[in-house]
């Protein structure tokens, strides 16, 4: 599927220069039939393919009418997808590529570090394993006006087959990211359950509590069997071995009815293995198996 973000040019000397390349998929002078055009790109998008896109459409609007220009509109809007100028995608772009975080530093429990934004973009922050690691970002929001942070009802919440999450960010951002929110986006049963675990925060930091003494404890037992642990503030642990090549340990622990992730394909994590804290009793069958293993 065509529809990628254009491409930046860059000079011999590697130093970006102020001109794109992106896809056409779509014009007025090459012959393609609309609407069907734009709605089998879009029904390709929202159905079960996934084929999403930034895509670009090509258009003589200079001419008083422009049906195929309306077409694309019309059909964008009948499913909720924004459309936007060339000039709004580079600014876009521009600000994605011009932020970045520096000065991170970890003390103790505390996360510090600086974000650096682009002047029309957006910074965010994925708040899926804040309960595990007593993070909250909240606070910065105040005085960030640009700064979103994501969270969902996956982790802590073990909702994820509700596939819900939320965003929190400054009022009048909220307002108009709203414009381009999709229609019934949730389902009235999903938002019940949502706000009903919403409603018991007393669950979540149970259920967060339990996760942190298991996580520890795993991993001292990893570390007793010889394991190198990294540190961790999530639902899951990465470790690393040499004794065994991490492809040749994955498959024996499947063997014995554990199974865990397979990293060592990632970079610089040829030895590393992932497992996720579970119950008790499903972490003693890991370390079981483990030690069988090693």
């Amino acid at each position: 599927m065509h529809g990628v973000t254009p491409m930046r040019f860059a000079d011999l000397d590697g130093t970006l220069i102020n001109v794109y390349q992106a896809t056409t998929e779509m014009t007025d002078e090459s012959g393609q039939q609309y609407p069907y055009t734009i709605t089998t790109l879009l029904d390709k998008a929202f159905g079960p393919e996934g084929y999403y896109a930034a895509l670009t459409a090509n258009m003589h609007t200079d001419f008083v009418n422009s049906p195929e220009s309306d077409a694309v509109i019309s059909a964008a809007q009948a499913r909720g997808v924004p459309v936007i100028s060339g000039r709004q995608m580079l600014q876009w772009l521009d600000s994605r590529n011009s932020s970045a975080f520096d000065s991170i530093d970890w003390s103790g429990s505390t996360l510090s570090f600086n974000v650096t934004g682009g002047a029309n973009g957006l910074t965010g922050i994925d708040e899926a394993y804040r309960d595990f690691c007593g993070q909250d970002f909240a606070p910065l929001l105040a005085r960030a006006p640009r700064l979103v942070l994501f969270r969902t009802f996956s982790k802590a919440l073990a909702a994820a087959s509700l596939r819900c999450g939320a965003l929190l960010g400054a009022p009048a951002l909220c307002a108009e990211l709203r414009k381009v929110q999709l229609p019934y986006n949730l389902s009235a049963v999903t938002c019940l359950v949502a706000g009903a675990l919403i409603a018991r925060p007393e669950l979540v930091r149970e259920r967060a509590h339990l996760v942190a003494q298991e996580r520890d404890r795993v991993a001292k037992g990893l570390r007793a069997a010889g394991c190198t642990v990294h540190p961790s503030g999530a639902n899951f642990l990465l470790f690393e071995q040499d004794r065994r090549p991490a492809n040749e340990l994955h498959k024996a622990l499947f063997a014995r009815g554990v199974l865990i992730r397979n990293v060592s394909s990632a970079r610089d994590l040829s030895r590393a293995l992932r497992v996720s804290i579970g119950a008790p009793a499903a972490n003693d069958a890991f370390l079981a198996a483990l030690r069988a293993e090693l």
